[in-house]
């Protein structure tokens, strides 16, 4: 501080990393780089959209693109043709490579030739993401040697950790002179960690994001939801705040969408409404009750097992319960190895006895294991049986679990989402997660999701939530709704979209127990901060909610 008379003037020294973040220029009233209608064939009948011929205009001009664009707004059509934008910028020969879903390689094929039939397509190989995380697929990189690597649905890469992902990473390296193109609807779940690699990859220097790990997990740490922070992560953030005027996420959305190299959307254009409806006045069987209140007390189901290593499932087998099954371990083919049973009993059972006296930041199970891996000393009654318990478990945890198999209470909730479907009258999807669901839904008659029926089907949250063009469907029932507010976006995207005849897309949600309602909370707490980083409308925000049986 320098003192002058009574004038007190503050210097603050921002970091370089982020003064480069400020400095960079609004990218968002480039002018056009290139007629990219120019590429329709004689007799063409389409016209680019905007936000389409935007994208290409970025990529011509940066070589690269980070975008999160929303559901329908014509992906596909950006991806095929990204090649020659590319072609624009490196004024060399192309070689692009598209990694696309494992469910949608056949759509994009099909695409790839239908509209092939109105623009020229650069030659172009698709794979999957799933083909690059096989082991035949350690060397698919350097076979195919891509100068060009664009990715759809790049959400897919999020999990830094995963073989596809450090894969990729490896090749880019080797070769920086790649260009990375990524595209997805929800390029983010719950972090701007998600996605601050795949902006280094698109952008380069010029990401919107810290480059050194110090700063941007102070970022993460404000920005994201339901993280504590600290004073010094918030002075991180600060230059931000400052520059734009505004809350540190609604700064951040601003840098992020004006960054050169970033094209995202911030409406759908949609005509038709999306009205939610929460299924929560039902009828739930006592054999459905009572396995629940057990499994909530005790950690056990109602055969006795344990069958979880952590929170989450511990979590997803409420969910489970909740629909009227669980899954119980199959020892058919060898004798049950009581010692490997005996140590995860006994871990769980001294954590459900140790919780509840437990100090705040040891009270989860996730936590109480963090600390144990650190060496950190326990406090509190049953401390000691826990540190027993978990050094016994230490020595069984590494043999793999046996096969499971479905054991049902009640199919309640089957019955009741057929009675519901065949009372709608038109054709229903009905999104399912769980396997064993399927398998009982195909049981009663309910068929499951094909390309080429309209009609009462089956499809998964998991396999067909991402990437499908579902809008000859206006009506879908969800059995277990996903806790993400990026699942829910893709997931309400299938039908909500543009081509939506109707002019109602209606979806009904069972969230009629605790776990579902919960799922539901956390759902709209990342749907909010979706909107907030991203300047995205979130459906799952805007839909009119109704309530009822």
């Amino acid at each position: 501080m320098v003192g002058a008379k009574n004038r007190v003037v503050l210097i603050v020294t921002i970091p370089n990393d982020i003064l480069r973040i400020l400095r960079m220029p609004d990218a968002t009233n480039d002018p056009p780089a290139a007629d990219w209608q120019s590429l329709a064939r004689r007799g063409c009948t389409m016209q680019l959209r905007p936000i389409q011929r935007r994208a290409l205009d970025t990529i011509a001009r940066y070589g690269g693109l980070l975008a999160p664009i929303g559901v329908g707004h014509g992906k596909t059509l950006i991806t095929l043709l990204a090649a020659w934008a590319i072609g624009i910028y490196t004024r060399r020969l192309v070689r692009p490579l598209l990694l696309v879903p494992g469910g949608l390689v056949d759509k994009t094929n099909r695409d790839k030739e239908a509209y092939g039939r109105q623009y020229r397509i650069h030659p172009i190989t698709v794979a999957s993401y799933d083909r690059l995380s096989r082991a035949s697929g350690t060397g698919l990189l350097e076979r195919l040697r891509p100068t060009t690597i664009i990715c759809d649905e790049c959400h897919k890469l999020r999990a830094r950790a995963s073989v596809r992902t450090r894969r990729l990473s490896r090749y880019l390296h080797a070769n920086p002179s790649t260009v990375f193109v990524g595209l997805s609807g929800t390029i983010t779940a719950r972090s701007i960690l998600d996605y601050a690699h795949l902006a280094v990859w698109a952008l380069g220097y010029n990401t919107p994001q810290p480059l050194e790990w110090t700063w941007l997990e102070s970022w993460a740490n404000v920005i994201d939801p339901g993280k504590p922070y600290s004073r010094s992560d918030m002075s991180a953030v600060y230059p931000l705040v400052r520059h734009y005027r505004q809350r540190p996420r609604q700064a951040y959305a601003q840098r992020l969408v004006t960054t050169p190299g970033v094209v995202s959307t911030d409406s759908d254009s949609i005509g038709c409404s999306l009205v939610i409806h929460h299924i929560e006045d039902m009828e739930v069987p006592g054999s459905i009750t009572k396995a629940f209140a057990h499994l909530d007390a005790a950690w056990e189901l109602p055969g006795g097992e344990a069958m979880f290593d952590n929170a989450p499932q511990l979590a997803e087998a409420k969910r489970c319960v909740v629909q009227g099954f669980y899954y119980v371990w199959e020892w058919s083919e060898c004798e049950p190895d009581w010692g490997w049973i005996d140590a995860r009993r006994d871990w769980w059972a001294s954590l459900r006895r140790y919780l509840p006296t437990a100090r705040s930041g040891c009270d989860s199970p996730a936590l109480v294991e963090t600390a144990l891996l650190r060496g950190d000393t326990l406090r509190g009654r049953y401390s000691r049986a826990v540190i027993d318990a978990w050094a016994a478990w230490q020595h069984q945890r590494h043999k793999r679990p046996p096969p499971v198999r479905t054991q049902w209470i009640d199919d309640y909730l089957i019955r009741a989402v057929v009675k519901r479907a065949e009372a709608v009258g038109d054709p229903v999807l009905i999104w399912y997660k769980h396997r064993a669901v399927a398998q009982e839904l195909r049981a009663a008659s309910v068929p499951p999701y094909t390309p080429d029926r309209v009609a009462t089907c089956a499809a998964s949250i998991e396999a067909h939530g991402t990437g499908l063009n579902l809008q000859k469907w206006n009506h879908s029932i969800v059995l277990c709704p996903p806790s993400s507010g990026s699942k829910w976006q893709q997931l309400l995207g299938r039908t909500h979209r543009q081509g939506q005849a109707a002019d109602t897309v209606k979806y009904e949600v069972y969230t009629h127990a605790d776990p579902y309602k919960e799922a539901m909370r956390k759902a709209k707490e990342t749907s909010e901060y979706l909107r907030d980083t991203q300047q995205q409308r979130q459906k799952l925000l805007y839909a009119t909610h109704t309530r009822g049986n």
